[in-house]
């Protein structure tokens, strides 16, 4: 469908692309949580050679406090990323925004919000 809008200049190339990384950036997500002998082999490689995430690098981000390794695509950009602040910036960014209901270890900051702005009750 996203290939028949692009023909039909529906959709630019850059949207077409934000698109296909999106979608692969979720299909690696799932990956990382699927059992390694259920992986194709490709995958499996592709984990092997730390192109791709795999389960056990995931997994720290599922563990309290829920605050690293972020990014779920690859696995050699989280020291990076988590090094510069890069999450805590986006958190500070959309939080007071979008709100975070899951993460207790962000009421104690000023910019904390629970749920989105546009959900508060006037």
């Amino acid at each position: 469908m996203f290939l028949l809008m692009f023909w039909l200049d529906a959709l630019s190339w850059q949207v077409l692309t934000f698109i296909c990384i999106g979608l692969l950036n979720q299909q690696v997500h799932r990956f990382s949580h699927t059992p390694q002998k259920r992986l194709p082999g490709v995958v499996r490689l592709l984990q092997r050679l730390r192109l791709i995430q795999d389960g056990r690098h995931h997994w720290v981000y599922h563990i309290s406090p829920h605050s690293t390794r972020y990014c779920v695509l690859t696995p050699w950009m989280n020291p990076m990323l988590d090094r510069l602040g890069f999450w805590r910036c986006l958190e500070r960014l959309f939080v007071p925004i979008f709100g975070a209901p899951r993460r207790n270890d962000l009421r104690v900051q000023p910019w904390y919000r629970p749920i989105a702005i546009w959900n508060c009750a006037n």
